[in-house]
């Protein structure tokens, strides 16, 4: 079996679900790892047996490495995917794809020209219950989407800001607007404007919001906690409610309402609630349906397959360059929107 080599760009707090994903996947093979804090990428080295470097040249020079997986702070994502798609290395970056809509579309760009695939991390959308999510809402279960809400209330502990949630590095670009391009929204809430989209094939085409920084450590310049008022190309209306300095917490959870039922994922289990009498739930009450497991590890070795899946075939990445340029363009219309006080249309 032909096999994918990878190389692993940073070393920190999403780092070990990448390495535990190659492990776990037949057609690939993690064959190095880098992070310029040489300890944390010997450390990690270490534990999967493989080689490390602090040098990103040892990771982009090597013939033998078909792609990378660039899992850096956020301002770095452009720079590197740029120098790998220039080596010929194909490239699976963290999310977001970038800080800026032009950096996003100067790694698309370069990606394209090198020939070489642009795969960004959306892992949610391979949640066994967004899967099962997505067949159902084929079926229309739910019927037409009028509303979508998306809401998310957790703490975040100081040490996030220097340790992120592993302590695998120490840093300071996470609470640094410039480095990180932005708080809970650009952190947290991209997955579930990525995912919404995905589900439904609707897009944000109108925003309002406020945000704040409100309970973070000083020196954080990053929103803490943020409402927002969507519109989506259906006519349908959507919001956002999101903190991550919420004391006690209370979990996430994404509604999709529609004019034949209602729809609870993210939240454990997931809800459905329909009238139809047709599909294969019971009408007019709700419907619990367990995953079946939630584990990080189980959907991001999910969504690392696939990527492979099209190297190997030569086919589109599954979330391509230009999905996560999308999801980009709503969270920076968001920031906009707040941050003059106005509706901001996308176009």
């Amino acid at each position: 079996m032909k096999k994918v080599k990878a190389g692993l760009i940073g070393c920190g707090d999403v780092s070990l679900r990448y390495a535990e994903a190659l492990r776990d996947i037949d057609a690939a093979e993690l064959v190095i790892v880098m992070d310029t804090q040489k300890q944390v990428a010997e450390n990690l080295g270490g534990e999967f047996g493989v080689a490390c470097t602090d040098d990103l040249d040892d990771v982009l020079s090597d013939r033998e490495i078909d792609m990378v997986i660039v899992a850096v702070p956020h301002y770095l994502h452009a720079p590197i995917t740029i120098r790998a798609a220039r080596a010929g290395k194909h490239v699976m970056c963290e999310k977001p794809i970038a800080t800026t809509v032009a950096d996003g579309e100067k790694m698309i760009s370069e990606c394209k020209k090198a020939g070489v695939k642009l795969g960004v991390n959306y892992a949610l959308r391979y949640h066994p219950a967004s899967v099962k999510a997505g067949e159902l809402l084929e079926k229309e279960a739910i019927g037409k989407i009028f509303n979508i809400s998306m809401v998310l209330f957790g703490f975040k502990e100081e040490t996030y800001w220097s340790r992120g949630y592993s302590g695998r590095s120490v840093t300071d670009w996470r609470g640094n607007r410039s480095q990180s391009g932005g708080g809970v929204l650009m952190m947290n809430f991209s997955h579930y404007i990525d995912l919404i989209c995905c589900l439904t094939g609707l897009e944000v085409i109108r925003v309002a919001a406020e945000y704040g920084t409100y309970g973070s450590p000083d020196g954080v310049e990053v929103e803490d906690t943020l409402n927002a008022t969507l519109k989506f190309s259906n006519g349908a209306v959507g919001g956002i409610n999101a903190s991550t300095v919420a004391h006690g917490g209370s979990g996430s959870r994404v509604c999709l309402m529609g004019d034949r039922g209602q729809m609870t994922l993210v939240a454990e289990p997931m809800k459905v609630y329909t009238t139809r009498d047709d599909i294969d739930l019971v009408p007019n009450e709700w419907n619990e349906l367990p995953s079946g497991g939630d584990s990080a590890l189980s959907f991001y070795c999910e969504m690392v397959k696939d990527f492979i899946n099209a190297v190997l075939e030569d086919r589109p990445a599954p979330i391509s360059g230009e999905d996560g340029l999308k999801c980009l363009q709503t969270v920076l219309s968001i920031y906009q929107a707040g941050r003059e006080g106005r509706v901001v249309e996308i176009l």
